[in-house]
């Protein structure tokens, strides 16, 4: 009797010899994307993430030159509207092409 796992990993050691005869299951391929990240995003994140880091060190140089000193929020706001980015790229082509979308239509 062979198991799930046995067609993917393979028969065990322990098996009989018959176990042993049959070819192991081909591995198994994770989908890929079919676009490429967009590296501008990352940059971006990556800066947030340094300046919510500053931003919860005690008062020094660094602290000085953060967003929460110049404005009315602070970095995370950054981080959440470039997150939502891609979130938003991702669904708004299959959303459109259904019919639904947040636009109001012209009466």
């Amino acid at each position: 009797m062979t198991s799930v796992a046995d067609q993917i990993a393979g028969p065990s050691i322990a098996g009989n010899d018959s176990a042993r005869a049959t070819a192991a299951a081909p591995a198994i391929s994770l989908p890929v994307a079919a676009t490429e990240r967009e590296l501008r995003l990352d940059l971006f994140r990556g800066l947030a993430l340094w300046l919510i880091f500053i931003d919860h060190l005690p008062p020094n140089i660094l602290t000085w030159f953060t967003i929460r000193n110049y404005g009315f929020s602070d970095a995370t706001e950054i981080f959440i509207f470039i997150s939502a980015i891609p979130r938003h790229s991702s669904t708004a082509a299959p959303c459109s092409s259904a019919g639904l979308s947040w636009r109001r239509r012209a009466s």
